[in-house]
């Protein structure tokens, strides 16, 4: 009887164990279709973190907002960024970029930029390209793009 018990469990376990592996796979399947049919025009807005003041360093996040905003152009999608940054130093584009796989990315002769979704957030991501430096000319000297993230629950369809 106990050999019949053991069995029996046994079964119950390796079935219970094969449909979470289902359930994980499945939510991975679903979480690539959200990607692959992930609409990237909008508006996204959220205080801006890293802001400081110029005379003290203290935290002036409350007072200031950083924004995306993604338009459906011809090509591609035209992007224009602001964020406030340390030292209310300022990083602003307006750049026109293309959808290559699921990123959406500008091309310069110092490396890409690119935009793409990482959880539930937009990311950008300069891949170590100094944003003023290089000619770029995006940010102030105290601020940058690499990491700045917009949380997709901050999209709004039209511009508050």
């Amino acid at each position: 009887m106990k050999l019949i018990a053991s069995f029996v469990i046994s079964m119950l376990l390796i079935f219970l164990l094969a449909e979470g592996h289902a359930a994980d796979f499945s939510l991975q399947e679903n979480e690539s279709e959200n990607i692959s049919s992930f609409q990237w025009p909008g508006f996204y807005s959220k205080k801006s973190e890293l802001c400081t003041l110029p005379n003290n360093g203290e935290d002036c996040s409350e007072q200031f907002r950083d924004h995306l905003k993604i338009e459906s152009v011809r090509q591609g999608y035209l992007v224009e960024l602001h964020s406030t940054q340390a030292d209310q130093h300022v990083c602003s584009f307006l750049f026109e970029m293309d959808n290559v796989g699921q990123a959406l990315i500008y091309k310069t002769h110092f490396g890409p930029v690119l935009i793409q979704r990482n959880g539930s957030f937009l990311e950008i991501s300069s891949k170590g390209i100094d944003p003023t430096a290089l000619g770029l000319g995006v940010c102030g000297a105290h601020a940058e793009i690499d990491g700045l993230r917009f949380p997709l629950s901050s999209k709004v369809d039209g511009r508050r």
